[in-house]
């Protein structure tokens, strides 16, 4: 499969950045295009990203990008060297190290960057000496950067020595570097958006990883906008398949030229995630003027975005030159990143780099002090790329909710299956339990939450003894921050099967839990003993007590006190919400008892000649005895059961 890589030629600016790239596509460097500047004199210099192919190499096959090398365009240069997988430093003989030379090699270095080599232009116009000092003064300022003992070429756009060593080079550098991948999701930042008559708006960028064909779903970030590739270009030639690490063209479907800008992401569905805030470590430059304070505003670049955001410091007050921290960032717009994303960040009215980082966690929870003991560790684990520290951390870190091996893949950047692999081993060993194939929770985490839905109902009825049954509702709003159905409704059906709780008809109970009345409530439940004696066979509800007693008592406190009674076998509970004492259904049961003996058998119509009342509250009393089987229905009629 032919790779495809970007490198990026940095530099000052007119150090003959431009000049190399033309004579390395065989093309006439003396035909550039030219700046006025306020002297009148004339200067070579780009205020653009250039993007150009290498006709010299097949596979990989390669592409320039040329950045501009004046501090007035230093978001162009951000922008063309966020994605390269090379760069070629290009230092000018005449002048030297200059600021932009050190600027843009710090750039390379927050963005990762592993291979390169310096070339050292305008030979002509120096003499050995010179030379020297200028690969002295590279020397030093490589110390420490991934250009550290890299070649360190000579050569002249004029006479062209050099150039075929530097040919050579790239070559030998291109062969050695880790390709972006092409087997993952597709994603592109925009760098360059247009508006082209008959076809619509067409933007461009470099794939930064996975491959697309032409007219397959993407998704705008962050305006979560869904849309397709009419057609694909790779450098001006229609493609119908793309991959990582070419420069691409897209003709976009559905998507109008105001809502496209430079920094948004084409995606496929569910791999990039549009945020406002992550936490990540920064390192501030050892040159830097000024140290960082806790909620100080600056800029933010990562991929083609520049976002102003407000820096949060999880440890100390400030950072220093020099010093690495973990921090939040809390941007002011949306903007779609993803896990490892490299970034450099600026103060806000100087366009200069004072530092950089990586991306470590995506998150919508904001940063507290209180919480330094859980994130600071998981962001340690995150950055050493520990998997298995990772998870533990993670575990910590969301000890409230049942862990998802797809959720901390998409929270961590892991394959599901290298997670899945950890999980399912500390499930072999016990130290966990799995759900539904994907769902984990720590088996000591499970053990605690059992314990505590025990206690939670235990110690209701204890505060409220007039009750009969816990509802899972109230069980759960006790049971927060810990809020997982699938983990509590499986507590809850080994404490059933266990014997410690009972299955209530509105809930859950503990057989002879019983708390202590207060004395309006024994008051209460004296008050309706006597008053159901008082009705003899005559049974009642909570709003007849109510009503004949004239009392102030509410109608749900008498309800409950009557389910307390007939919980604590101290009244019969008859359809309807209805109640009469023990004594009075043995007297019922008996009067029955001696009808059917006498006349064979008991209808509905007979009730009033056996209980002394009509229909209506005979019914309840009749079923009672079909459900406890005392009698048994067959069609109108009851008989005794055998």
């Amino acid at each position: 499969m032919q790779k495809h890589i970007t490198i990026g030629v940095a530099g000052h600016v007119d150090h003959g950045k431009t000049s190399l790239i033309h004579l390395l596509n065989k093309k006439d460097h003396k035909n550039l295009t030219y700046r006025k500047v306020k002297t009148g004199k004339k200067r070579i210099y780009s205020d653009k990203v250039l993007v150009t192919p290498w006709s010299h190499s097949d596979n990989p096959a390669i592409t320039f990008i040329d950045v501009p090398g004046h501090i007035r365009f230093s978001t162009n240069t951000i922008c063309g060297l966020s994605f390269v997988d090379m760069a070629v430093l290009v230092i000018a003989a005449n002048d030297g190290i200059m600021p932009q030379t050190i600027e843009h090699l710090n750039i390379l270095n927050f963005f990762k960057v592993k291979k390169g080599f310096i070339v050292i232009t305008k030979t002509d116009l120096a003499d050995d000496e010179i030379l020297e000092i200028v690969e002295l003064e590279i020397e030093e300022i490589v110390r420490g950067t991934f250009l550290e003992k890299k070649p360190v070429l000579q050569f002249s756009a004029i006479n062209q020595n050099g150039f075929d060593e530097i040919c050579r080079t790239i070559i030998k550098e291109a062969k050695n570097i880790d390709f972006k991948n092409s087997d993952q999701f597709f994603r592109l930042y925009i760098d360059h958006v247009w508006s082209i008559s008959g076809f619509g708006t067409v933007v461009s960028g470099t794939a930064c990883s996975g491959s697309i064909n032409s007219d397959d779903t993407l998704y705008l970030l962050p305006l979560q906008k869904k849309t397709r590739a009419r057609f694909i270009e790779v450098h001006h030639n229609k493609v119908q398949r793309v991959f990582a690490g070419q420069r691409v063209g897209l003709n976009l479907k559905n998507v109008s030229f105001k809502e496209v800008k430079r920094g948004m992401v084409l995606s496929q569905k569910d791999t990039c995630i549009s945020c406002l805030m992550f936490n990540a470590e920064i390192k501030l430059l050892e040159t830097s003027e000024t140290s960082l304070k806790n909620y100080q505003k600056i800029k933010v670049y990562t991929g083609t975005s520049k976002v102003n955001a407000v820096i949060i410091l999880m440890e100390g007050k400030n950072i220093l030159p020099g010093e690495k921290a973990f921090v939040q960032l809390r941007i002011k717009k949306e903007t779609a990143i993803l896990l490892k994303d490299t970034f450099v960040i600026s103060l806000m009215n100087i366009q200069k780099i004072i530092g950089g980082g990586i991306i470590l966690e995506i998150t919508k929870e904001k940063f507290r002090k209180a919480k330094e003991k859980k994130i600071v560790p998981f962001l340690k684990a995150m950055l050493s790329e520990n998997l298995k520290k990772i998870i533990e951390h993670y575990i910590e870190k969301n000890s409230n909710i049942l862990i998802c091996s797809m959720q901390i893949s998409q929270k961590t950047g892991f394959t599901i299956n290298k997670v899945e692999s950890i999980l399912m081993s500390k499930v072999n060993t016990g130290e966990m339990l799995v759900f539904k194939k994907d769902w984990f929770i720590e088996k000591k985490r499970y053990q605690d939450i059992k314990k505590r839905v025990y206690e939670i109902i235990k110690n209701y009825f204890l505060e409220n003894p007039l009750e009969i049954s816990m509802c899972i509702t109230k069980i759960k709003n006790r049971l927060l921050p810990f809020s997982e159905n699938l983990i509590i409704q499986k507590v809850i059906k080994e404490l059933i099967q266990k014997g410690k709780i009972d299955k209530k008809s509105k809930g859950f109970g503990i057989s002879n839990s019983a708390g202590v009345l207060s004395e309006k409530q024994q008051n209460l439940t004296s008050m309706l003993i006597d008053f159901a004696h008082g009705s003899d066979l005559m049974h009642f509800s909570a709003g007849k007590f109510c009503k004949y007693q004239k009392m102030s008592s509410k109608k749900d406190e008498v309800q409950k006190s009557l389910d307390y009674l007939h919980n604590h076998n101290k009244l019969i509970k008859l359809n309807n919400e209805r109640y009469i004492t023990n004594i009075a259904l043995e007297k019922i049961k008996k009067k029955v008892e001696n009808f059917i003996v006498t006349n064979g058998s008991l209808s509905i119509s007979d009730c009033k000649e056996v209980l002394g009342y009509g229909r209506s509250r005979g019914v309840p009393v009749f079923e009672y005895l079909d459900h406890i089987g005392f009698t048994n229905r067959m069609g109108n009629k009851r008989i005794l059961k055998e």
